[in-house]
C-alpha cells in the first residue's frame, strides 16, 4: 500500500509504528491498563494532522478480542489510519 502514498505521506505513515513502539515501550515499563496504552498510541498518532485514526485497540491475539487489561505475550494492539484515500493497518505484540 505504500507504493499508493506520496513522500510525504510515507512519511507520515511512519508515525505508525513509532507510535506502537511508544506503547509497547509503556508495557516494558509495567504499564498494563489498556486504556493507558490506547491513548498514548492515539496522542502519538494525533501529532500528524493528516492522519485520520480509525481504531487503536488492544486484543488478543488468538481471539482477537478486546480485552481489559494487557497480558505480556498474549496481547496485541492493533491500529488502523487513513493517509488521505489509503488506509494502513499496523499490530504490535505486547
Amino acid at each position: 500500500r505504500n507504493r499508493y502514498l506520496s513522500e510525504l505521506q510515507r512519511a507520515d505513515a511512519l508515525s505508525i509504528p513509532f507510535a506502537l513502539e511508544e506503547g509497547r515501550r509503556l508495557v516494558e515499563e509495567g504499564v498494563r491498563q489498556v486504556d493507558r496504552v490506547v491513548a498514548e498510541i492515539t496522542h502519538h498518532l494525533s501529532k500528524c494532522r493528516r492522519l485520520r485514526i480509525i481504531y487503536v485497540q488492544v486484543i488478543d491475539r488468538e481471539t482477537m478480542e478486546p480485552m481489559r487489561e494487557i497480558i505480556i505475550g498474549k496481547s496485541l494492539v492493533a491500529v488502523a489510519v487513513w493517509v488521505d484515500q489509503t488506509r494502513l493497518v499496523d499490530n504490535i505484540l505486547l
